[in-house]
């Protein structure tokens, strides 16, 4: 009998999206426990949100009576422990390499976020000095260089994946422009019609 994965977490996340994409391919049938915006939580809502993962952070994944936080250890947890199908690539990470490609995506998911975050809350503060600059810098090197990864595309994996779902939230916030980046631009168009994209693309109302 097949358990229902559960994964906590928003639909506008990035790291919440890729763990459900990375379920969508590999055919695991799974429910997404929204949560609202940290800003947004009930008292209740966010003893809830602390209970599951202390460092009060989405995506969570409950797979079994295995507990599981933090978007990039789900998706290791996931591809060891179910088979997939079809042309979605399970050996990841199969070099340094690759490693190195989803470590420069989650950077610079994280300083997208951080600038968002603080833009948001903090109108008037000064989105290109201190630390805010640097974060716009880290952003512009790693679009660079992901941009002359020639690897990228050779197959649809979990670095594909999760460019895809950098460079989509990034344009749904507005955070950078990417289209520049000609390699990453073709990418997205190759692969942004990918079932498992389109079935956890964030809704445009959010």
């Amino acid at each position: 009998m097949t358990t229902t994965i559960k994964i906590i977490g928003s639909l506008t996340s990035p790291f919440v999206r890729i763990c459900r994409v990375v379920c969508e391919e590999l055919s695991l049938p799974y429910k997404l426990e929204e949560t609202p915006p940290f800003a947004k939580m009930t008292p209740e809502q966010n003893a809830a949100l602390i209970e599951n993962n202390p460092l009060m952070k989405v995506p969570i994944m409950v797979d079994g009576g295995q507990k599981v936080i933090d978007s990039r250890i789900i998706i290791s947890w996931l591809l060891k422990k179910h088979k997939g199908g079809g042309d979605f690539r399970t050996d990841f990470p199969a070099t340094a390499d690759e490693d190195n490609i989803v470590t420069t995506l989650y950077g610079i998911m994280d300083a997208g976020v951080l600038r968002y975050i603080m833009h948001n809350s903090y109108p008037d503060i000064d989105m290109n000095s201190a630390y805010m600059g640097r974060s716009l810098e880290r952003i512009g090197h790693g679009l660079d260089w992901l941009d002359g990864q020639q690897s990228l595309g050779k197959s649809f994996g979990v670095p594909e994946a999760l460019l895809v779902c950098c460079l989509e939230w990034y344009k749904k916030r507005a955070i950078y422009d990417w289209q520049p980046y000609k390699n990453l631009a073709a990418l997205h168009k190759k692969f942004e019609n990918r079932d498992s994209l389109v079935k956890t693309r964030i809704p445009e109302n959010v």
